[in-house]
């Protein structure tokens, strides 16, 4: 993913190019969304949600993702060294009339993320 503009502090366009590297799917997703990133005293808040902008028109030969309500809120338990996290999800990756196999596929990696929350985090 690469950042199109910086809004503000919080908030900035981000576009992302997901080339096809299996048999599943022939070609490549696309998406264009705002990602909202803010701390809170402790509390950190990281939440998306597809646009459409000028600067990033949509290209016939790739499908467009959207990405719905989606996002983090991380926020340290008290008196803990562990911390409370909400993930929520929703994208529509445009895959009316792929396999069954590839959307399992999907859904069994999307909890890796969590793995890598630390490492974005950390930056």
């Amino acid at each position: 993913p690469h950042i199109v503009t910086e809004i503000n502090n919080d908030l900035r366009l981000v576009y992302a190019h997901h080339k096809a590297r299996s048999c599943f799917i022939g070609h490549g997703r696309d998406m264009l969304y705002f990602q909202y990133d803010r701390k809170e005293g402790e509390k950190r808040i990281l939440a998306h949600a597809s646009c459409e902008h000028p600067r990033c028109p949509v290209n016939p030969e790739i499908t467009r993702s959207t990405m719905y309500e989606t996002g983090f809120i991380i926020e340290p338990l008290p008196d803990s060294n562990v911390s409370s996290v909400v993930y929520v999800v929703k994208v529509d990756l445009g895959l009316d009339g792929v396999p069954d196999s590839l959307v399992r596929f999907i859904k069994k990696r999307q909890p890796k993320i969590l793995m890598k929350i630390k490492e974005y985090f950390e930056k």
